[in-house]
């Protein structure tokens, strides 16, 4: 199993060593398969078109794909990615795709950027969404993750999120899809709270 939510520890990054309560996450790699809690965790959600308050990654899992777009209401290229990602949806019925955000609903109603950027719409968003970003690894953002046949098959960078991308990926061409480059050293226990390095 790749994490135990009732038993697993975290390292403290100050002295290495694991801290009481804390879970100690591995994030997952391309390659590997979604484990069956993480389909089925709860997951909070803002503007849903139908008024849910949460829903899983289970809800998806019937696409062909499933995009996950971290994100953040500071980051301007997240701001245009999550754009793409609303217009390239209409497209697309077959792939399911959700930005996800590690701020709170509050934090992100609040923010002028999303007053700005999402004045013509009302997008849907994961929020609060702290664990999701550390088990796929969302230290930099925009950070999209490419889910297909129940594994993570890429993760990229904004600027991958486009209509070839999207039909290579349909069409089981993976290599073609262009993959973030990621830093191998940076590990969720040195991460600071906001999701960059300390």
């Amino acid at each position: 199993m790749l994490f135990n939510l009732s038993t697993a520890q975290a390292q403290s990054p100050e002295n290495g060593e694991a801290a009481e309560g804390q879970t100690e996450i591995r994030p997952l790699q391309i390659g590997e398969t979604i484990p069956e809690e993480l389909w089925n965790m709860p997951l909070q959600v803002v503007n849903h078109p139908t008024g849910k308050e949460t829903i899983s990654l289970n809800d998806y899992r019937h696409k062909e794909l499933i995009i996950l777009d971290f994100w953040a209401t500071w980051c301007g290229s997240c701001l245009s990615s999550i754009r793409t990602l609303y217009h390239l949806s209409d497209n697309n019925p077959d792939v399911g795709m959700l930005p996800v955000a590690k701020q709170t609903a509050d934090e992100i109603d609040k923010a002028q950027s999303i007053k700005y950027w999402f004045k013509d719409i009302k997008q849907v968003s994961v929020v609060n969404a702290d664990f999701l970003s550390r088990i796929f690894n969302s230290v930099s953002v925009p950070h999209l993750v490419w889910i297909s046949d129940g594994q993570v098959r890429a993760i990229t960078n904004g600027l991958a999120l486009t209509q070839d991308n999207i039909d290579d990926a349909v069409s089981g061409r993976w290599f073609k899809i262009p993959l973030k480059a990621l830093d191998p050293y940076n590990t969720i226990s040195r991460q600071n709270k906001k999701g960059g390095r300390e």
